[in-house]
């Protein structure tokens, strides 16, 4: 009996010599990680995924996107990983205007150790649309309404107004103003005009026979002729230093398209070419209206002059003389005017690194206008400055502005430039420099603050001793 125990005891400690222990399972762990670039609106975005691989053996899975729950099947990709590596791979989408929920995500592994970091979801917002009212009107009843654009580009009508008498294709309907309005049509041989009554409702009158007919709204005079008629409209008079605004009208009253060209001139002392001027091409009944500018800078008397070739003869219209004058006539209020601020800004500016500090310069409206300027800084230190979009000035008026100023800590020493651009109607610019320096300390030895008050005492023993050897030696007694 005992040696039958003995020879079982034997066997029990061969087997793990024999057969060895029973193999461990591997860990298995597979992780998934995601960058996004270039998500604007009206692009492509890339979403960049990796994946890595936590556990003890190579593995074999599938990487999938989604955008919003979607997957982007393009994108799918089986992707092979060795223990304790990681892979990278791409996707692009092309954006649409939104809130999206972007997610990149790596099947389960069976038995994974970790299965929460299988998936990474990301929010990206692509606003790509100026939110305010569009120039789109309609009638909802008596309501009319106006578009009105989203930041995501979504749109919806307002009501912005009632109409007590109703709307009309995106008008609240006014009471009218009887009489003739500007449209013809041909009736057989009568040229019939619109007529509007006071209640706004219209009728057709026969308002012209014509003789050889009616064309395109317009009787025709002859079977076939050349007619440009060209009109020149300027004001009774006018001031130095202000923008002289006319109008030059040319209307073909003939029966065939116009081809020329309108060269217009402006004449005193001499004439001078205006940039209105241009080529025209009209066809029967069609009229163009060119409106000319020119700044006027000295008194005197000017007239427009029109030079055009039309119908096989050369023309010359000229408009009435005008006068311009050097200052306002006694019985006209006097007109306030607006000129370019005056913009009172230092050269440099000394700021130190990782502050928030303010700066001072002011702006003086020199017109005799009362206005509203708008503010903007640029340059390259603008992105850490901050001002007031706006600042109202009365006439003569010169305001002080503060612009407050965060210099990060990261940047370098040396001058940032940035400009300050104030404008009403008119504009003005000016620049200078923040000066960035980094804020020495100075450091004294301990030692040094206590030998620095001996040395002090020792220096005025020493200068009272030569004083004293430098005095003269007195003697008591007779002479």
């Amino acid at each position: 009996m005992k040696k039958a125990l003995i020879a079982a005891l034997i066997f029990i400690t061969a087997i793990p010599q024999t057969y060895g222990c029973f193999p461990s399972i591997p860990v298995r762990d597979l992780q998934v990680s995601m960058i996004i670039y270039d998500a604007d609106c009206n692009s492509t975005a890339k979403f960049f995924a990796t994946v890595t691989n936590n556990g003890e053996m190579k593995e074999r899975s599938t990487l999938r996107f989604f955008v919003d729950g979607k997957e982007i099947w393009p994108c799918t990709r089986i992707v092979d990983v060795e223990s304790r590596s990681s892979i990278s791979a791409e996707c692009k989408w092309k954006t649409i205007p939104g809130i999206h929920t972007i997610t990149a995500k790596i099947d389960e592994l069976i038995n994974e150790a970790n299965t929460a970091n299988n998936k990474e979801s990301q929010e990206i917002q692509l606003y790509c649309c100026a939110e305010g009212f569009l120039e789109e009107y309609k009638c909802s009843g008596n309501w009319k309404q106006q578009k009105y654009q989203h930041a995501d580009c979504t749109i919806e009508w307002r009501n912005v107004e009632y109409c007590s008498r109703g709307c009309y294709n995106g008008e609240c309907i006014k009471e009218c103003e009887e009489g003739y309005v500007e449209e013809y049509r041909c009736l057989g041989s009568w040229l019939q005009r619109k007529y509007k009554y006071a209640n706004c409702s219209e009728v057709w009158i026969n308002y012209q026979f014509c003789e050889y007919g009616c064309l395109e709204n317009y009787c025709l005079l002859l079977p076939t002729y050349c007619n440009l008629w060209v009109d020149v409209e300027v004001p009774s008079s006018a001031f130095v230093h202000e923008d002289l605004k006319a109008k030059v009208i040319a209307t073909n009253y003939g029966t065939e398209p116009v081809n020329t060209r309108l060269d217009v001139y402006i004449c005193s002392d001499f004439c001078s070419y205006l940039p209105c001027s241009s080529e025209i091409r009209l066809e029967p009944g069609d009229s163009i209206v060119l409106t000319c500018t020119s700044f006027l800078q000295k008194a005197g008397n000017y007239q427009l002059i029109v030079v055009y070739r039309a119908c096989n003869s050369n023309y010359t219209v000229a408009s009435p003389i005008f006068s311009v004058s050097n200052v306002y006539p006694s019985f006209l209020s006097f007109k306030p005017l607006e000129f370019e601020p005056i913009i009172n800004l230092k050269n440099y500016y000394s700021l130190k690194r990782c502050t928030n500090d303010t700066i001072k310069f002011s702006i003086m409206n020199v017109g005799t206008k009362d206005s509203t300027f708008y503010l903007k800084i640029e340059g390259e230190a603008s992105k850490w400055m901050n001002v007031t979009p706006y600042v109202s000035l009365k006439a003569k008026e010169e305001k002080e502005i503060l612009a407050n100023v965060t210099v990060p800590c990261f940047v370098s020493e040396g001058n940032y430039e940035f400009s300050v651009r104030v404008k009403n109607s008119k504009e003005a610019i000016a620049t200078a420099f923040l000066s960035i320096k980094e804020e020495k300390e100075i450091f004294v030895e301990p030692n040094l603050l206590i030998i620095l008050p001996l040395i002090l005492i020792l220096l005025v023993v020493i200068s009272k001793k030569l004083k004293r050897r430098k005095e003269p030696e007195t003697f008591e007694g007779d002479c």
